[in-house]
């Protein structure tokens, strides 16, 4: 419409832009549909930007047959939770050879659809007790959203649990048996 193509053209080359015959054709469309420039304002948003529309989500469904093998969901990102795995639930606490053993732990900010977030660089800080020990610093940064660490058995049996705060949320915490 003639409305929306004045609203881009203001958006994109600014007022200055407009030629008299535009700045009439403008005037005469907010005349007569009763429009103040406070409306023009929030029309000039929604027509050319989308700001002020209500969120769009998209769920995506892979079917084999009549089976739904897979759903995953999309939409206006948001971080909403810190999330933290370990590769093993279990190591052990002594080898036979004397060395030690270790597993990897992976932190992730999600959004709320549970899609890794990878424009967020924040900075995490890792606790870990038990009978474990952090290999490497216990602060670090979400890189891409995502940092992975590793922990090792320090030779005592027991439970090693492992959790991460950041900025703004705190990862419930995981456990690692060492036998």
């Amino acid at each position: 419409s003639r409305l929306k193509r004045l609203l881009a053209q203001i958006l994109d080359r600014g007022t200055g832009s407009l030629s008299p015959f535009q700045w009439l054709s403008l005037g005469w469309i907010f005349l007569r549909h009763g429009i103040d420039m406070a409306e023009g304002e929030r029309i000039m948003q929604q027509a050319t930007t989308g700001w002020g529309d209500g969120e769009q989500t998209y769920r995506l469904e892979g079917w084999i047959g009549d089976e739904c093998r897979i759903v995953k969901e999309y939409g206006s990102s948001v971080p909403a939770r810190l999330r933290v795995a370990a590769d093993d639930g279990e190591i052990s606490a002594r080898t036979p050879d004397g060395t030690w053993d270790c597993t990897r732990v992976v932190f992730r900010l999600e959004d709320q659809f549970g899609n890794l977030m990878p424009f967020v660089n924040e900075y995490l800080d890792i606790e870990l007790t038990g009978p474990a020990e952090l290999i490497g610093p216990s602060r670090t940064a979400l890189i891409g959203g995502t940092i992975g660490c590793w922990i090792r058995s320090s030779g005592e049996p027991g439970t090693a649990t492992i959790s991460g705060r950041c900025g703004r949320f705190e990862s419930d915490p995981v456990q690692v048996q060492l036998n």
